[in-house]
């Protein structure tokens, strides 16, 4: 699951010194892919604990 989300924030990074690579700008790139890299993981942790969160609430009131 973590390797996973890891790969996926690789990736847009990558992607985001891609753009930042286009732009000839390669402090610019290193800074787009970081904050590319953070705001995904930060986006895919939310979404992992909201999924989490409501599969929990779930499980519960199947068992009341």
């Amino acid at each position: 699951m973590f390797q996973k989300q890891l790969n996926v924030v690789l990736i847009f990074s990558l992607m985001g010194m891609g753009i930042g690579l286009y732009l000839h700008h390669i402090g610019a790139s290193l800074l787009i892919g970081a904050s590319f890299g953070i705001l995904l993981s930060q986006v895919m942790q939310d979404v992992a604990y909201e999924q989490h969160h409501t599969f929990s609430i779930k499980k519960d009131d199947v068992s009341m």
